[in-house]
């Protein structure tokens, strides 16, 4: 379950459960209890810091109303419940900080309200990571923070040079279009036919080239003997490996804009005469790499149900 799943089902029930169950703090999960409206300059503090610790970060869920309990060299956990008064003011004074709050703004915060009573309850605030980082918290000592385990510190010189390297690389993921299934009868029987088209695409804000990728289809699919057009040609330079593993080669001459793909060969499944194979769910793990980013392994894995279906990209 991702973040966003995690932060729309949390409701009422779940809120008691964190206390009666002492449900400690963790990477993604943060509590605090609301001052507002008497103590609202520690409110914007630490408001401030878990929005830049969070950002600079995988994201988090920050949950205002419930007080958490230190432990030594543990874990804070849920301790009680601290219902908020004025819940809808509370939200909209944090909606009016938000801005000054941390700099640069970061997009996609969400806010759930869960009621106790009438006027007072439980905020939910999601603050996703940032493709925009370092982000600054300027109601938290104008400094930069990160979340490790349970807290957030602040971030030495290193940190901060490492997310702003981290924007200026490549961020290539790959991906499936235009899947195909057909039913074909041979002596009576029938079979399965299967295509889809495999492409790199670039996730990121930097233009990718030297692109490497290695691709394990598992069985029953595999690579077309055919290429992209039916006539051998293929995307990249396909090279094959000890393990007769395929490997995609690109040069300079090859490169993949931000917010587009690059189409680099055809799966299949009884491409030619009439196998018997059956269909069944679609799984290759990939390898990939380019000039200024990591290597980074990946998987690609469609239910067969889903490869029925008239989605057209996975």
């Amino acid at each position: 379950m991702n973040l966003k799943e995690n932060f729309d089902k949390i409701e009422l029930k779940e809120i008691k459960e964190f206390v009666e169950k002492q449900t400690a703090e963790d990477l993604f999960l943060e509590f605090k209890t609301a001052n507002y409206p008497h103590g609202i300059e520690y409110d914007k503090k630490n408001f401030s810091k878990c929005l830049s610790g969070f950002s600079n970060s995988s994201g988090g869920i920050l949950i205002w109303g419930i007080s958490a309990k230190e432990r030594k060299n543990k874990p804070d956990v849920a301790n009680e419940l601290k219902p908020i008064e004025n819940l809808i003011e509370f939200e909209n004074y944090l909606k009016r900080n938000e801005g000054n709050a941390i700099i640069p703004l970061t997009e996609g915060v969400e806010y759930r309200r869960i009621f106790e009573d009438n006027k007072s309850g439980y905020l939910l605030v999601l603050i996703p990571p940032s493709e925009r980082a370092p982000h600054m918290g300027l109601f938290a000592d104008k400094r930069y923070y990160k979340r490790s385990g349970d807290s957030f510190y602040i971030c030495e010189h290193f940190d901060i040079m490492d997310m702003i390297n981290r924007k200026i690389t490549p961020k290539l993921a790959v991906k499936i279009i235009n899947k195909k299934v057909t039913i074909e009868k041979f002596r009576n029987e029938e079979y399965e036919k299967f295509e889809c088209v495999l492409c790199i695409e670039n996730i990121g804000q930097v233009s990718a080239k030297h692109i490497t990728l290695s691709l394990d289809v598992k069985s029953p699919f595999n690579i077309s003997n055919y290429g992209l057009d039916g006539n051998r040609n293929r995307g990249m330079k396909m090279m094959r490996l000890t393990s007769n593993l395929p490997k995609y080669i690109g040069g300079s001459d090859l490169v993949v804009h931000p917010e587009t793909y690059h189409e680099v060969d055809r799966i299949v499944l009884n491409e030619t005469g009439f196998d018997s194979k059956k269909l069944g769910d679609l799984n290759i793990d990939y390898k990939i790499i380019s000039e200024g980013m990591k290597l980074t392994t990946g998987k690609i894995e469609i239910k067969k149900e889903n490869l029925l279906s008239k989605t057209n990209a996975q």
